[in-house]
């Protein structure tokens, strides 16, 4: 029983599918990822986009980036989390060029 209420903290119901590969930001994400100051402080609802709009910037950020062969690091508090909200989300935000293998 308690195996069960702790793994449905976990699943959310409510929570959706991925946004597809084509996905959009919206205004507002595209207004706070062009804001040029170092931090930014934004109080925004639940439902708003928030890792969406990390993953997109994080990918921008790899994908131009001069470094050879950058890396960019999306931190959660537990490791559970990371790959229950954004993993699926990232490998459908993969660029074109890359098969997936591991080098």
């Amino acid at each position: 029983m308690a195996e069960a209420a702790a793994h449905s903290v976990h699943s959310d119901p409510r929570s959706e599918a991925p946004p597809p590969a084509d996905f959009q930001l919206r205004p507002l994400q595209i207004a706070i990822k062009a804001d040029t100051n170092r931090f930014k402080v934004a109080c925004i609802h639940r439902r708003f986009g928030k890792t969406v709009l990390a993953i997109d910037w994080l990918k921008d950020e790899i994908l131009n980036c001069p470094l050879p062969e950058p890396r960019g690091y999306f931190v959660f508090p537990f490791a559970k989390q990371g790959e229950e909200i954004a993993w699926d989300f990232l490998r459908a935000r993969r660029p074109a060029s890359s098969n997936g293998t591991k080098r």
